[in-house]
């Protein structure tokens, strides 16, 4: 018995649904557009949504991994942060 579809995209559309799907394709593609938007500004900013979109695509031909999954939020979490705080010097 197969316990996941060494796809990423069809785990999540099998277990939460299309709207889950939606939902998790969202977060990361707001987050990079986020980035991209601000690329001139800072070099994290591009190599940040470049790790987002190389998750993503890396996801298509395998599953989760635990050891990258939690080093890519942390590193949106510190991209954030630092769009946030740029926008309050501005």
């Amino acid at each position: 018995m197969l316990t996941n579809a060494h796809n990423e995209w069809f785990n999540i559309m099998i277990n939460e649904g299309i709207l889950g799907l939606a939902a998790y394709a969202g977060f990361f593609l707001s987050s990079a557009v986020a980035f991209l938007k601000n690329e001139a500004k800072e070099v994290l900013y591009p190599a940040v949504a470049g790790s987002i979109l190389a998750y993503m695509a890396h996801n298509i031909f395998c599953y989760q991994q635990v050891m990258c999954t939690p080093f890519l939020f942390i590193l949106i979490g510190v991209g954030s942060s630092y769009l946030r705080n740029e926008k309050k010097l501005n």
